[in-house]
């Protein structure tokens, strides 16, 4: 068989693999709780590759006191946190987005939310973030009427966002996102997008079809 010839002392390049991230759906909750548990049916009982597992999540109270998330796990694996926003105001709603890096390939688990103080509703998403680095690149974030927050991605790199409003827009709209999952099953309306590339890009996300008020968290990662 024959070899490739390399001129000695040439190294050559290390191939990247680019960032991949799936989405598995959204689920909800109109219980008034601190502590949310979430099985993994309500997400279709998916078994995922290995890779990161990111969890995007919007809660909202019932008075204006702050909130925010203290804990999530998945299987009984903690998660940290990646990105918070809240309404810029009271903290009456948040958006926040947690990961959990190396998990081994396996069978999603239950995913276990607890918040700081007890909410009228949350949603979730989980994502599989594939070939990325531990740590997030950049975040971003706004809050107010069509939200708008400017992100860095490295090149191979991917991004998520979260935005969620506590009334009821009929619809969300992206720019500079692919929306992965949209919900307004519990009365306020929820949305997740995602966006890879095999360049460099810093992306302008905007909201559009927002209320007053609406709260957009975005976090990107490098390829590993």
């Amino acid at each position: 068989m024959r070899g490739i010839l390399m001129h000695p002392g040439i190294i050559m390049p290390k191939r990247v693999t680019p960032v991949a991230i799936t989405d598995y759906g959204v689920a909800s909750s109109g219980s008034n709780l601190a502590t949310y548990t979430f099985a993994p049916s309500a997400f279709g009982s998916p078994t995922l590759a290995a890779g990161k597992l990111a969890v995007v999540v919007f809660g909202v109270r019932d008075i204006d006191a702050a909130n925010a998330v203290s804990s999530i796990t998945e299987s009984g694996n903690a998660l940290s946190l990646v990105k918070a926003q809240d309404d810029g105001g009271t903290g009456r709603y948040a958006c926040e987005t947690w990961q959990l890096n190396g998990r081994a390939g396996a069978a999603l688990g239950n995913i276990v939310v607890t918040w700081a103080n007890t909410n009228t509703l949350m949603y979730v998403t989980p994502y599989l973030v594939e070939n990325a680095a531990d740590a997030a690149s950049a975040t971003a974030s706004d809050t107010g009427a069509n939200p708008s927050a400017s992100l860095a991605i490295p090149t191979n790199g991917g991004a998520i966002g979260v935005v969620g409003t506590d009334s009821t827009p009929s619809a969300f709209a992206w720019s500079n996102m692919t929306e992965d999952v949209e919900d307004a099953t519990q009365g306020v309306r929820f949305g997740a997008a995602s966006f890879t590339t095999g360049g460099a890009a810093t992306r302008s996300v905007t909201m559009t079809g927002t209320p007053s008020s609406a709260a957009l968290a975005l976090a990107s990662w490098a390829a590993a």
